[in-house]
């Protein structure tokens, strides 16, 4: 009974690339081995009947584009309830001015635009049509290389203990001295 409730859950692997799900249906603008729908998600609506799926990865992929028309037709595609999974590079990240394709910088915050409740929500909530119940997950990696290891293992878990250390890391010089890779936050519906 749970392995057939468990292949009833639909899923969407956004901008899949080389990195195709066994299980998902993997989408990418490139028809690339495992890609199942070629499609350019800038390009919206995204070819899926509304409150269709129960979980969606976008993995550094919304970096890639003018993230709120993207994140505003996942929303429709996810059924309430549903997750949506995103990583994306932190605006402190190198890495932002290293890919020409990047367009977008996310903040911990960002993401508070679309949940009601939220100190951003309550400035933002007259631009988006639609909203997120909450966020269950909000995390920031640092790099781990073996030459900044030691002291980035310590700060990453230091900010990640709570939402106001976060906020704080960001607002402050920290932020500049112990700059972060990637964001993971996963919004439910």
């Amino acid at each position: 009974m749970n392995g057939e409730k468990q292949s009833s859950i639909k899923k969407l692997n956004l901008g899949c690339g080389n990195k195709p799900r066994v299980g998902w249906i993997n989408l990418d603008r490139v028809a690339l081995p495992g890609v199942d729908v070629v499609h350019d998600m800038t390009n919206v609506p995204l070819p899926f009947p509304d409150n269709h799926f129960d979980v969606i990865f976008a993995q550094q992929v919304l970096d890639h584009s003018r993230a709120l028309p993207v994140i505003q037709d996942l929303n429709r595609i996810l059924k309430p309830g549903g997750e949506l999974i995103i990583e994306v590079m932190h605006f402190t990240s190198k890495r932002n001015y290293t890919h020409l394709e990047h367009c977008q910088l996310y903040s911990v915050e960002t993401f508070d635009a679309y949940i009601p409740g939220t100190k951003w929500y309550s400035l933002c909530d007259y631009y988006s049509p639609f909203t997120f119940t909450k966020y269950t997950k909000r995390y920031i990696t640092f790099e781990h290389s073996h030459r900044v290891y030691f002291y980035n293992r310590f700060v990453e878990r230091w900010v990640n203990k709570s939402a106001w250390r976060q906020s704080y890391y960001e607002s402050s010089f920290l932020s500049r001295l112990f700059p972060a890779e990637h964001l993971y936050i996963t919004l439910i519906k």
